[in-house]
């Protein structure tokens, strides 16, 4: 199935999730790829450039500012990677209200249920208010995004995945407008180079 239908995106809902993306295996890109339909595998490549080299900047932030518009949101917070310090996605976001202060090891970061993960994380609630847009980049179980959510138990959230594992049984609930340039986002990053992110990205079982 495309996520997009010219500039309009589906929206998703799985549970409480909420994205505009599908994600899928690779064995499945290839299937959608034989089939004609490259806009999926399209925008994988750039939520993964964007995660690999902060590519596709503008393009992620239209998508954040079309969602926290659409529900309503007032702030935006922005989960940490598993790294020590501010990832990526919050430094472009501008969301520094958790701040990993350690580092978790890779193992137990695709092994652990949640909870652990909120540890070694600095909370900072004095600029929120009012109803959030709590961010990932991928939601791939939903652990991770509700383990988060429960350090905002205060206030409402809204939880949204740039792209969403399709295990979760993702279905459409509304279609959004937002402008894509369509660049060729396959001549961003060498394609082995996407092939192996791509296989990383959905081997942690961890989101």
């Amino acid at each position: 199935m495309l996520d997009k239908i010219g500039n309009k995106f589906r929206l998703y809902q799985a549970k409480d999730y909420y994205s505009v993306c599908m994600w899928i295996s690779m064995f499945h890109q290839r299937m959608e790829c034989e089939k004609g339909d490259r806009y999926n595998t399209r925008m994988q490549y750039k939520i993964l450039s964007l995660k690999r080299g902060m590519r596709n900047k503008d393009f992620i932030n239209k998508i954040v500012k079309k969602i926290k518009g659409y529900f309503g949101c007032n702030s935006i917070v922005v989960i940490p990677s598993s790294k020590k310090g501010f990832s990526n996605l919050q430094k472009m976001l501008h969301s520094y209200v958790f701040e990993r202060t350690e580092q978790v090891p890779s193992r137990k970061y695709q092994q652990t249920g949640g909870l652990e993960l909120t540890e070694g994380v600095k909370v900072d609630l004095s600029d929120i208010k009012g109803k959030i847009l709590l961010i990932d980049d991928i939601i791939t179980t939903g652990t991770t995004m509700d383990a988060f959510a429960g350090k905002l138990k205060d206030f409402e959230c809204a939880k949204f995945g740039i792209a969403i594992n399709h295990k979760l049984e993702p279905v459409q609930i509304d279609k959004i407008e937002i402008q894509d340039n369509n660049e060729d986002v396959l001549t961003d990053l060498d394609i082995n180079e996407y092939k192996i992110g791509l296989k990383d990205v959905i081997c942690q079982d961890i989101k």
